[in-house]
């Protein structure tokens, strides 16, 4: 290894380059209690236009994390 890279086990918190990463979910009721159980804090909200109830968390790493659900599941759950 070149001695100007240095090697680390630290994650960083922020990599500047990725904004957020998204994902097709189920389970809106499951998802949303797991997180709560493990103090992890999310946002949640609904597009109408694209039928989707979308909810967000950080990773550890610092990245963001979309979950896409059925805009359909989020109204049987209200």
């Amino acid at each position: 290894m070149p001695a100007d890279i240095a090697r680390t086990d630290a994650i960083p918190k922020v990599n500047g380059t990725v904004d957020h990463t998204a994902f097709t979910a189920n389970a809106l009721a499951r998802i949303c209690t797991t997180l709560s159980r493990h103090d992890i804090t999310c946002r949640e909200h609904t597009v109408p236009s694209l039928r989707s109830h979308e909810v967000f968390f950080e990773a550890p790493s610092g990245v963001t994390l979309e979950l896409n659900h059925p805009a359909a599941e989020a109204a049987a759950a209200a």
